[in-house]
């Protein structure tokens, strides 16, 4: 277990302290279908092949948002502030205010109504109906 310290990006490497409270690079070079950027102070896994060290995964810490005993089987987690699809589209934008709570009935479109309240109040959308 190593926590990290800090993320380039650019360069695919992760500064890591280790248990004896030196500091390596480790590398990310495989990229699986669903990857999340590290964040400083996350405490993760990693494996050491030769003289490389590689990143395998996030361990669970006990401040995590969601623990783990907590997710129905079959359900699943991403941890990641906002989730994008390899063509760039966002799916999940942090700044939503979820969970979203939604009432009214679909019939009268105040189900509707309220989802474009609480859009609005988180400033993600703008009323331009309004003079």
């Amino acid at each position: 277990m190593v926590q990290i310290l800090s993320v380039d990006p650019v360069e695919r490497q992760v500064q890591i302290r280790l248990k004896d409270r030196g500091t390596v690079a480790a590398h990310i070079l495989e990229v699986p279908n669903c990857f999340v950027w590290p964040q400083s102070g996350e405490n993760w896994m990693v494996e050491r092949k030769k003289n490389t060290w590689y990143l395998v995964g996030k361990i669970e810490g006990p401040d995590d948002a969601v623990q783990l005993a907590s997710i129905p089987l079959g359900d699943g987690l991403i941890e990641a502030n906002n989730v994008r699809l390899k063509d760039g589209d966002y799916v999940v934008d942090s700044k939503l205010p979820l969970p979203l709570v939604i009432t009214g009935s679909r019939a009268s479109g105040a189900a509707l109504v309220n989802l474009l309240d609480q859009l609005e109040a988180a400033g993600i959308i703008t009323d331009n109906t309004t003079p």
